[in-house]
């Protein structure tokens, strides 16, 4: 089963410098045969996400799990 993100633009974040900005949220990553399965899973793991007042749920497939942390100022 390939892992799925779940991301939204509902609500809003701060970065660094306090400031508010608008850019998309993680709400989670679950496995799935396919992203209704994946979205299923996520929901019943987290209960907080329907409790939360998000609306729209962008699902991605991941090619892997695998990452890697960047920085920016070091470019």
């Amino acid at each position: 089963m390939p892992p799925f993100i779940f991301l939204t633009s509902d609500g809003q974040t701060t970065a660094p410098n306090l400031e508010d900005i608008d850019n998309l949220q993680v709400l989670g990553i679950t496995n799935g045969h396919n992203s209704r399965e994946a979205f299923n899973r996520l929901l019943q793991e987290n209960a907080w996400i329907k409790e939360s007042d998000y609306e729209e749920v962008l699902c991605l497939e991941l090619k892997s799990e695998r990452g890697e942390w960047l920085t920016i100022h070091h470019q």
